[in-house]
């Protein structure tokens, strides 16, 4: 039975090893994957919400078309230049028009 003996030196090393080293680097593993996984999720969170937000963007615009639509179908000026080609402007003029009063600031 030979037991090897360690000298000081040799002790001090795998103590330091032991009880500084490995938890130290178990320590930055967790705190590395911690930080992925809180990443991620921000990364999850913030998609959801700007997908919300473009989607109701992207309604609002849909509306607004859709309503330009209509009020321009139902348009005497709109009818009237497409049935003869003629007076061009004023359908400009009154598009003109309503967007002056969409975007003027009293």
């Amino acid at each position: 039975m030979t037991k090897s003996i360690r000298s000081f030196k040799e002790n001090i090393r795998y103590f330091f090893f032991k009880y500084t080293l490995i938890p130290i680097f178990i320590l930055l593993i967790l705190f590395s994957i911690f930080i992925i996984l809180v990443t991620k999720i921000n990364i999850i969170i913030n998609s959801k919400q700007a997908g919300k937000s473009i989607s109701i963007e992207v309604n609002n615009v849909y509306t607004n078309y859709f309503n330009e639509i209509n009020r321009m179908s139902s348009s005497t000026n709109v009818i009237n230049y497409i049935s003869t080609r003629l007076n061009s402007n004023l359908v400009y003029d009154e598009y003109d028009l309503l967007m002056l009063k969409k975007y003027t600031v009293y």
